[in-house]
C-alpha cells in the first residue's frame, strides 16, 4: 500500500522533519503511527496524498510515485482528516461542504449529488445535510470530515489524531465507522500518542522519533519497554498491570483480549 525509501524533508527554517526513513506498510492495513510531538508524523502523512512532494528519497502510494505529476490524481485516492475538524469543515451547509472536492473534480450534478448522499449517509449524517457546521458538536464535526473524504472514493483514509477533543461515547462512534470502512476495503492510517487505542485498533505499528523510524511491524513493539521509552510513550494500560502481577509469562499482553485470555488460564 505504502513504501517510503529514504525520504528527507527539511521546512524552510531548517527544521529537519524526516530523516532518510525507510518503510513500508502491506495492503489493506489498519495502521498507527505514534511518536512524540516533532517526531515528523503529520509531515510523513503530508507525503501521501501530495500535499508535500519527496525532496530526498521517494514515496510511493498504492503503487504510484508522488511528485508532480501525480499530486492531483493522489488527492482523490488519499484523503487526510485533520485533528481539528474546524479546519476542515467550512462550508455554509454540510451538504455545501462534502460536495466541495466533488465538484472540484468537475463531475456532473448528478454525479455529485450521489457522491454526497452515499457520503452523509455512510457516516450517519443524511439528516444533518442543511446545517451549518457550527451548529454540528465536535464528534459531528469529525463525521462530516470523514463524509467529505468518502465523497471522493478514496481508498485510503488518513486521521491526525483521530480522538482529539472527543468524548469516549463519541471515540467508540468514531471507530466503529473506521471499522465499518476498514471492512468495506478501505485502508486506514492514523497518528496518535495513545498506545492503548493502538493495541485495540491497529495491525500495523510505525513508531517515529526526530524524524526517524524507530521500529514497526505487529502491536508487540507497544510491549517492547526500552523502546517504547525510546519514542516517549507509555506501555500500555494492560501491559503495565501484568507487570504488577509479577507473573512468569511468555510475552505481555497488548489487548484486553489477550490480558483475559491469560487471567482466564491461571484461575483454572
Amino acid at each position: 500500500m505504502l513504501k517510503v525509501d529514504q525520504l528527507s524533508y527539511t521546512y524552510r527554517d531548517g527544521t529537519k522533519a524526516l530523516n532518510q526513513i525507510s518503510f513500508s506498510i502491506p495492503d489493506h492495513s489498519k495502521v498507527a503511527i505514534l511518536g512524540p510531538n516533532g517526531s515528523g508524523k503529520s509531515t510523513l502523512f503530508l507525503h501521501f496524498n501530495g500535499i508535500y512532494l519527496p525532496q530526498e528519497g521517494s514515496v510511493e502510494v498504492l503503487g504510484i510515485p508522488v511528485n508532480k505529476k501525480t499530486e492531483i490524481d493522489l488527492k482523490t485516492r488519499v484523503g487526510l482528516v485533520f485533528q481539528d475538524p474546524d479546519d476542515q469543515v467550512f462550508s455554509s451547509t454540510l451538504w455545501e461542504d462534502v460536495a466541495f472536492g466533488p465538484e472540484n473534480m468537475g463531475y456532473s450534478q448528478e454525479e455529485i449529488d450521489r457522491r454526497v448522499e452515499k457520503a452523509l449517509k455512510s457516516v450517519d449524517m443524511w439528516d444533518y445535510r442543511h446545517k451549518a457546521p457550527y451548529h454540528l458538536s465536535y464528534g459531528q464535526k469529525k463525521r462530516a470530515a470523514i463524509a467529505g473524504i468518502l465523497a471522493m472514493d478514496c481508498e485510503i483514509i488518513m486521521l491526525d489524531e483521530p480522538v482529539a477533543y472527543l468524548d469516549p461515547q463519541g471515540q467508540d462512534q468514531l471507530f466503529s465507522l473506521l471499522d465499518e470502512l476498514y471492512q468495506q476495503g478501505m485502508s486506514i492510517l492514523i497518528a496518535t500518542h495513545d498506545v492503548n487505542l493502538a493495541c485495540e485498533w491497529a495491525d500495523y505499528i510505525i513508531l517515529m522519533k526526530d524524524g526517524q523510524i524507530l521500529g514497526q511491524g505487529g502491536t508487540e513493539l507497544l510491549v517492547q519497554e526500552n523502546l517504547v521509552n525510546q519514542a516517549r510513550l507509555r506501555l500500555p494500560i494492560v501491559a503495565k498491570l501484568f507487570q504488577k502481577l509479577n507473573k512468569d509469562i511468555d510475552a505481555l499482553p497488548t489487548t484486553l483480549e489477550e490480558a483475559a485470555s491469560q487471567i482466564n488460564q491461571w484461575v483454572k
